[in-house]
């Protein structure tokens, strides 16, 4: 008998990644901070940082340089802001 738990490595998904819909992630992938990943991608292999992968096997289309990302505390903003308008929208639509 095998353990599927030898088996499995986690994965490991950096800070501020974005990841698109119905992407696959196979077991044992770093996703590097302040990636973004297309929707439908199949990650196979790491990515690095500060890139936009995407494609079935996904690949490194664009690095991204520092100049062109938002702060680390922009982005945490950003995230908050978004948190807060989806649950002022859950809160409206449960007290139709």
């Amino acid at each position: 008998m095998i353990k599927l738990s030898l088996l499995m490595r986690p994965i490991k998904i950096g800070a501020n990644v974005w990841i698109g819909l119905n992407a696959v992630i196979l077991d044992g992938v770093a996703i590097g901070d302040r990636s973004g990943i297309g929707a439908g991608s199949a990650v196979t292999k790491d990515t690095p940082p500060d890139c936009v992968a995407v494609g079935h096997p996904c690949r490194v289309i664009k690095t991204i340089t520092h100049s062109e990302m938002p702060a680390d505390e922009e982005l945490d903003e950003m995230w908050a802001d978004l948190h807060d308008f989806y649950y002022q929208q859950n809160t409206q639509l449960n007290n139709l």
